[in-house]
């Protein structure tokens, strides 16, 4: 079964990045839109998650997005689906933590079972000030949107785990 595969999976990454996190003593907090909460629900299932996770906001419209602190000139400019978009959610995230963290921003487009191009940007900011942002693209995509949001997941958790490890966080 896909579905099953892809929540191993992610059970698995989930609890790999919790305990990095904890390792390195790193606190998280989360602004998610596409993703509808799945990002930060499957690190919430990781027993200890409650040592590293501080908040997780699902930020689905702009007008979520404007009221959590993203500036509306960002979304004017750019899109709601933007690398600065997700960027701002991340530092807006990161406001949320006292101490060493990370901030997350997701936003982005997946597809239905149509299989249209799927566009997702991740933002990342460090308490040291500096942060990323990367974009997932995948021409095609079959499958469910829930099928496509466990893709989608799984390669979000890496990514996040990358940073830590390449920023020796």
């Amino acid at each position: 079964m896909v579905k099953e595969s892809y929540i191993e999976e992610n059970l698995k990454r989930s609890e790999n990045l919790v305990t990095l996190m904890k390792e390195n003593q790193l606190l998280l907090a989360i602004m998610e839109s596409c993703t509808g909460g799945f990002f930060s629900g499957f690190l919430s299932s990781v027993k200890g998650a409650g040592q590293i996770l501080v908040s997780s906001t699902t930020v689905y419209s702009d007008e979520a997005k404007i009221f959590r602190g993203v500036a509306p000139e960002v979304i004017q400019n750019y899109g709601s689906i933007s690398m600065q978009t997700s960027t701002s959610l991340a530092i807006e995230a990161r406001k949320l933590i006292t101490g060493r963290g990370l901030g997350v921003g997701i936003t982005g487009r997946l597809p239905d079972s149509h299989g249209h191009t799927t566009h997702v940007y991740l933002g990342i900011a460090s308490s040291n000030g500096n942060y990323a942002s990367y974009e997932i693209v995948h021409q095609v995509m079959v499958g469910s949107r829930f099928v496509n949001q466990m893709r989608v997941v799984s390669e979000l958790i890496s990514n996040v785990e990358n940073y830590i490890l390449e920023n020796r966080l």
